[in-house]
Formats: C-alpha cells, structure tokens, sequence
C-alpha cells in the first residue's frame, strides 16, 4: 500500500479517522478523501481526490470505499497475519529481530532521515 501526503480532515465529532493521509488512488496516485453522508453522517466514506478537482478529472474513477467496508478488510487481514505469525513464530521472529536490527542500524548512520526502499516514490 502506499502512503498518501499527510491530510487528516476532522470528522463531525472533531477526531481524526485512522485511514486519513494513508490511502492512496491505484490509478493517479492522488490521495483518497474522507467524507460522510451529509443527510446521514454515520455513512463515512473514502474517494480519490484528483476524480472532480476543480472541475478537471485526473483520474477515471472515484474510488469510492465506505469505512465500514475498509475497518473489515484490514481486521480481516491483521487476523490472517496473526494466525500466520503464530503458525510460523520462530521465523516470525527472525524477520522482526532482523527488521528491528537494520533499522537501528540506519538510525545510528542515517539519523531520523527515512530509509527508501526499492520502487518506493520519493
């Protein structure tokens, strides 16, 4: 997944979801929005933003994603990847230790500059 420009438009009640500035449009690359239904606020939603900008469409779809639709694709997903883990806990481990090692290691050179992996956008 990628990693949109850090957006985080307040909900009615003034937090924060947890998906904004996080979800991006396959297609564009522009970042997904956070919306609800005006005449019934408890529908919340996500769609990419270059769809209408301004009256020009970037991109040819909306993307349109609903929240709830979004909250039990990922607990689905972080429940498949627990049950991975623990069926496979020692080379789990290795690969966290590891991970964990390496990013230490770039901290100790590097300092907080982030590390930028292969394909990744800068």
């Amino acid at each position: 997944m990628k990693v949109g420009k850090t957006r985080k438009r307040k909900k009615s009640d003034g937090e924060k979801n947890m998906f904004s500035g996080l979800l991006v449009c396959a297609d564009c690359g522009s970042n997904l929005w956070y919306h609800f239904n005006q005449k019934n606020p408890s529908i919340e939603y996500f769609n990419c933003s270059g769809y209408n900008k301004g009256g020009r469409k970037i991109c040819p779809s909306t993307h349109y994603i609903r929240l709830d639709f979004l909250e039990k694709v990922v607990l689905g997903e972080i429940r498949r990847l627990t049950k991975l883990a623990a069926k496979y806990e020692s080379e789990f481990q290795k690969l966290v230790i590891g991970q964990s090692t390496k990013d230490a290691e770039h901290e100790r050179i590097y300092g907080n500059r982030p590390q930028i992996h292969a394909g990744e956008k800068i």
